[in-house]
């Protein structure tokens, strides 16, 4: 096993634990309501409402189709990454398995992928009252659907590094 491969694997682990933190956020989308009352956040697992006191009352939302797939592909994404990882460590005594690593990192990749595409299709939905890849002027996309896009980004980047795409003399 060489650097390459170590770093591709911590790389993969960075890309999993901001996937998992994107989740479990309920950043996804907010929408700002008039001044006299608070931001709603919503999230794929969870969304929250502040209350006039300042408490926040969070529940878990019924997805529509769009946002349910956008999870279950996420999931199944995670799952290809954790594999990769664990084929990568296990590459440690058997270099052939590495191969197997990079694909599954690339079948992640299109998963992850495949999810920020349709996510934005879900924007119809009462609680923020778009159309499907438009938000209206009272929404913004929030800080774990960023975080998701730069999961996918580690992913690319891991993803050169485990090939060495980028350094072909090593």
């Amino acid at each position: 096993m060489d650097k390459f491969t170590i770093i591709a694997g911590l790389i993969f682990i960075g890309a999993m634990v901001l996937c998992m933190t994107s989740l479990v956020q309920p950043d996804w989308v907010t929408v700002e309501y008039l001044p006299t009352r608070s931001p709603r956040r919503l999230g794929l697992l969870i969304q929250c409402d502040q209350l006039g006191t300042g408490t926040e009352l969070c529940n878990t939302p019924s997805l529509s189709p769009e946002w349910l797939l956008t999870l279950i592909l996420i999931l199944l994404g995670l799952c290809n990454l954790l594999a990769s990882v664990i084929l990568l460590g296990l590459a440690f005594w058997r270099e052939n398995l590495a191969s197997y690593a990079r694909w599954a990192a690339f079948f992640a990749l299109i998963l992850f992928c495949a999810s920020a595409v349709i996510f934005p299709s879900g924007f119809y939905i009462n609680e923020i009252g778009g159309a499907s890849f438009k938000l209206p002027g009272n929404c913004k996309v929030g800080s774990s659907y960023m975080l998701f896009i730069l999961a996918i980004l580690c992913t690319i980047i891991a993803e050169l590094f485990a090939g060495r795409v980028c350094f072909p003399m090593c």
